[in-house]
């Protein structure tokens, strides 16, 4: 299996709080998972939804909006600790 650096990127990019952003290993796509508490379920969302359940090896979840800020703000915490310099 392989994921592009771009196609990485631009999920990154992409994260937001109003859905989730999976890499499918089959097709290579990156699929967009409206989040159900902020949309409506579509009838394709909840087909998506069965799919990663009953494989849920056959996607990759992108880190999420707050995954990014959450590492962003560890690592400066971690960088400044005193026996890091």
């Amino acid at each position: 299996m392989t994921i592009r650096l771009k196609q990485v990127i631009e999920a990154i990019e992409e994260a937001n709080e109003d859905f989730k952003i999976l890499f499918d290993t089959k097709t290579g796509e990156t699929i967009y998972l409206n989040d159900s508490s902020v949309f409506d379920m579509t009838d394709e969302d909840k087909a998506l939804i069965c799919e990663i359940e009953d494989t849920p090896d056959g996607f990759i979840l992108f880190p999420s909006e707050y995954d990014i800020h959450r590492s962003l703000l560890y690592g400066a915490v971690f960088s400044r600790s005193p026996g890091a310099y």
